[in-house]
């Protein structure tokens, strides 16, 4: 059960991201000198050539498509790793419910905008007034962005676990969202929000105004963003009906 506690749930999380980077090195035979080369720089290591002279072994001898999910999948773990115990070193003893609620939004923003387009670096700044903004980062490689999100992030978005939603031409994360009640879909299960929505596409980021709805279910939610509200209703029905008929014929 998660803890209220963010110090608590960070001292969880280290453990288990610990030991699974440790299942990883382990699956892939990693030397010593393969530790220190990822650890140096996990970002780039993310898709690094494995044409250098301290790849690992076995990277050498399964599919590139393989090696390159794997290297992005030890590289999120170390950048998680370092970013959290970042966190916890400069996070002064005590906070302010506001420094609080900055430090889980910078953390947890970062990590969804990661997992949602991980070719791209990310910075997330928190913020108490002004708007939200994305700004390609000046002076790095790669078309890095940085992302300006209300420190209320965590309450209106992550904690409704809509901070990334896949859409049919790609995956969108959530810079904000309101919670719509209506009656008509809320007896039904379907939740409704009303969100600002970032994409990607070819490395160029914008966003704009959408719809997103939710239906939770025994397995996975159900969800659903369109920029028009009719749209958004009908596509998370078909994908409700879709589901429910999977789960009886798999019955």
């Amino acid at each position: 059960m998660k803890s209220n506690n963010p110090d608590i749930n960070n001292y969880h999380a280290i453990r288990h991201l610990s030991h699974a980077i440790e299942k990883y090195f382990e699956a892939y035979e990693f030397s010593n000198d393969n530790k220190k080369d990822i650890a140096y720089n996990p970002a780039q290591y993310a898709w690094k050539s494995i044409t250098y002279d301290v790849a690992p072994e076995v990277f050498k001898s399964i599919p590139n498509e393989d090696v390159g999910h794997a290297q992005r999948y030890g590289s999120h773990l170390l950048k998680r790793i370092q970013e959290i115990r970042a966190i916890q070193k400069a996070v002064p003893p005590l906070q302010t419910v506001i420094e609080k609620a900055k430090e889980a939004t910078k953390l947890n923003g970062v990590s969804s905008l990661n997992d949602a387009f991980p070719s791209i670096g990310w910075e997330v700044t928190p913020y108490t007034t002004g708007s939200m903004y994305c700004e390609r980062m000046r002076g790095l490689w790669g078309g890095n962005y940085e992302v300006g999100i209300p420190v209320a992030w965590g309450k209106r978005v992550y904690d409704h676990g809509i901070d990334n939603v896949k859409a049919g031409d790609g995956m969108r994360f959530i810079m904000d969202a309101q919670e719509r009640k209506l009656d008509r879909l809320n007896d039904i299960g379907i939740r409704a929000f009303s969100v600002v929505a970032l994409k990607v596409k070819n490395k160029e980021a914008e966003f704009d105004n959408a719809w997103v709805m939710k239906y939770e279910t025994s397995g996975d939610p159900v969800t659903a963003i369109q920029t028009e509200f009719s749209k958004c209703e009908s596509l998370i029905t078909r994908r409700i009906k879709d589901t429910v008929t999977k789960e009886l014929m798999d019955f």
